[in-house]
This record gives structure tokens, C-alpha cells and sequence, in this order.
């Protein structure tokens, strides 16, 4: 099953328009990432509206519950 991720970055300051990060799959969107300078929010496909915490509770809430994992680190590569 083939994963798509597609996202928006405002110009500017992204206090309250914010990234949004879509992930798509086989079977069809299966939500929407948004950061916003005070919070973070996740909006299944089936939802008209984000799930948001701040910054400090997703800190608290990865810092519990995740793993430590070393990941690559993104590169950029610029054509022109």
C-alpha cells in the first residue's frame, strides 16, 4: 500500500494559519497534522475539526510514552 505525505506552508509567521501535513494511503486520506505556534492538532478524515494540545502536553505526553529512536535527518535539495 503506497503512503503520500503532502504539506502547506504558510509565508510568513504560521501563528494562525499553521503547517498542515496530509498522509494518504491505499485505502484513502487518513488525516491532517497541524502546527501552530501555540499548539498541535491532528484531524482524522472522518472529522470536521482538529484534536489540539499545546506544546508543553505533547512534551509531556511523547516524553512518557514514546521511544527514543535515532532518525535520518531530512535533507533539503533544491533544483533550479
Amino acid at each position: 500500500m503506497a503512503t503520500t505525505v503532502t504539506y502547506e506552508v504558510p509565508v510568513g509567521n504560521i501563528e494562525k494559519i499553521g503547517v498542515r501535513i496530509t498522509r494518504r494511503t491505499g485505502n484513502g486520506k487518513h488525516g491532517t497534522l497541524g502546527i501552530w505556534q501555540n499548539q498541535i492538532g491532528f484531524k482524522p478524515s472522518d472529522h470536521e475539526t482538529f484534536f489540539v494540545i499545546s506544546w508543553d502536553e505533547l512534551t509531556e505526553w511523547i516524553t512518557t510514552n514514546g521511544s527514543r529512536k535515532k532518525m535520518k535527518t531530512a535533507r533539503t535539495k533544491h533544483e533550479f
